[in-house]
């Protein structure tokens, strides 16, 4: 047997199983990181989930189509895309209850691409997924049945027949009805004419509206009161891609109201898996909770596996490395030694000087140098044998070294595993923590807006009363007003009634003023010595006229003095009498 080759050989294969253990190691690293990576985006969905189905239907919808930084459902988008990628190529139309698509790549089932926000909402927009394939994906396809016959009325032959039926527990059920204008809209994606395309368009939000109605007069929910074994809990719109449903939006941005007005709820890709993933959940152990076990168990039993293939090849390497020590170590082994440059410079020097050949003087130093040649060589091999141990040593050392920092790893993963589990946990007291403050600050402004409205309804009120008992207030007072006006005419009128007007007129124009006062009823008393002897005349006669034309009464007192009295004045004359 020739040592030395055996020696290579034990090294060379030395070689490669360390390479290989090397390799298995930096995959069981990379494969635990990856794993734990998977459990918490796992967990993650879950709770994204149950934020998502327990928000309103309006408005969990519309958030998740119109905005693009919705980050509450980036996971779900990215499911979307992974949906698209196991799927992709494989026909549904041959499915029906039980008939699992056997997927070629499963370690995809659970490790969704690694997509930015803005990157997740284009690619999940853009996709037009088959019902199927995400019921199988969300491992319910098993409580599915296609095309079932239902009867919502308890009457014999009223049957209707759904596109998809979900069996839930208690004779509970969700039917899913297909859009049956999505070709209109597939039509419109490739059709190049803008005014043909807004046509196409038109027609596919008409239709929409049309199929809406038609379900609408199931009246599910009605019949659901009535004394019904088939309970129907929801029925699911699915519109295939999310670009359609956001179109039809422009168009008629109420169709969500109006379709929840109907007891229809209008879904797309992204919030059927959401409404599916819950469903799936809800059945627990099995559903995508068995599902996602059975992969825990397929990717650790990977990873033992792995472990021990490094074990056995560290036992092998072992054995190797022994198998050459022993080879050092047995007589019959001889290291080849030959002559360096120096070496064969001093042989033809004492082949010169001894005048013979090089083989004779290498035969009779040999001869002579026996002894310090086997010395020479016993040295080599002990060094050999030092340097093996040394490398053995060596390899020991670096095969503990990685054992430790693989233990290393391992402990700072379940560290890691460890903390992010309480991270998660401190997370749920947090979030269930605002829910009740949120739940506390909403029933204070309910109460507030109460109050308020309350508060409201009595300040309407008391203005009211205020504003009437204002308008009394003003019409006594305007009473009053009134009342005190006419008092206080009734009250002059009896003051110029029972007064005397002393006039002492000038000159003849002031006739009119005298006529105006006996007009008003006031008894005058005028005095005419200030008039001229050739007006006087002419003004009393002018008075007297003037007087008896208003039906008044006149008595001189004097030559020059006379009293007019008003028709309403009565005279008593004493002189007349006597």
């Amino acid at each position: 047997m020739n040592t030395e080759k055996e020696i290579l050989l034990n090294k060379e294969e030395i070689k490669t199983l360390e390479s290989k253990i090397k390799y298995d190691e930096t995959l069981i690293s990379k494969e635990g990181h990856n794993f734990t990576r998977i459990v918490y985006e796992h967990n993650q969905l879950r709770e994204e989930l149950v934020d998502f189905c327990q928000a309103p239907d309006l408005k969990k919808s519309m958030d998740v189509l119109i905005n693009p930084k919705n980050d509450s459902v980036q996971l779900l988008r990215r499911n979307i895309v992974n949906v698209t990628r196991i799927y992709e190529g494989i026909d549904s139309s041959e499915w029906g209850k039980g008939q699992l698509v056997s997927r070629k790549k499963i370690n995809w089932r659970f490790d969704a691409p690694y997509l930015t926000q803005e990157e997740g909402f284009l690619n999940s927009s853009a996709c037009s997924l088959d019902i199927k394939h995400i019921l199988d994906y969300v491992e319910l396809l098993n409580f599915c049945e296609f095309d079932k016959e239902i009867n919502l009325t308890n009457e014999k032959n009223v049957l209707y027949r759904t596109d998809c039926l979900i069996e839930g527990g208690n004779g509970h059920y969700i039917a899913i009805e297909l859009d049956k204008n999505f070709k209109t809209f597939k039509r419109s994606i490739f059709e190049k004419d803008k005014n043909k395309k807004e046509e196409y368009l038109s027609e596919y939000a008409k239709g929409l509206k049309e199929q809406i109605n038609q379900l609408s007069k199931l009246e599910y929910k009605k019949n659901n009161n009535k004394n019904n074994k088939f309970k129907l809990d929801n029925l699911i719109l699915y519109i295939p891609n999310e670009t359609a449903l956001k179109n039809v939006l422009e168009i008629d941005p109420e169709i969500f109201e109006y379709a929840l007005e109907k007891n229809i709820e209008l879904t797309f890709p992204t919030t059927f898996l959401a409404i599916t993933y819950y469903i799936s959940f809800s059945l627990e152990p099995k559903g995508i909770t068995q599902e996602f076990k059975r992969f825990e168990k397929i990717h650790n039993g990977l990873l033992d596996k792995k472990r021990e293939e490094i074990e056995s090849n560290k036992e092998k390497i072992d054995k190797l490395l022994k198998i050459n020590f022993e080879y050092l170590k047995a007589p019959s082994y001889q290291i080849k030694v030959t002559l360096n440059h120096e070496e064969n410079y001093v042989l033809e020097e004492i082949v010169n000087a001894k005048g013979s050949n090089k083989s004779s003087v290498l035969r009779q130093i040999l001869m002579e140098y026996n002894g310090i040649y086997k010395e020479r060589d016993a040295l080599k091999i002990s060094v050999e044998k030092l340097n093996l141990e040394k490398n053995f040593i060596q390899d020991k050392c670096m095969r503990d070294i990685r054992e430790i920092e693989i233990k290393h790893e391992l402990m700072q993963k379940d560290l890691e595993t460890e903390l992010k589990r309480q991270l998660l946990e401190v997370r749920h007291q947090r979030d269930v923590l605002v829910k009740e403050h949120r739940s506390d600050i909403e029933n204070l402004q309910n109460e507030l807006m109460r109050k308020t409205e309350h508060y409201q309804s009595q300040s309407t009120e008391l203005k009211d009363e205020f504003e009437r008992r204002e308008e009394l207030m003003y019409e006594a007072i305007k009473s009053i007003e009134e009342s005190i006006s006419n008092n206080n005419q009734t009250l002059k009128e009896d003051v110029i009634k029972s007064a005397v007007q002393v006039i002492n007129p000038k000159n003849i124009n002031e006739f009119g003023k005298i006529m105006e006062l006996i007009n008003q009823n006031i008894l005058i008393l005028c005095d005419t010595s200030s008039i001229t002897n050739k007006d006087q005349q002419r003004f009393i006669d002018m008075v007297y006229g003037g007087v008896y034309g208003l039906k008044g009464k006149i008595k001189e007192i004097s030559n020059k003095i006379f009293l007019y009295i008003p028709q309403n004045f009565d005279l008593i004359d004493d002189s007349e009498k006597s």
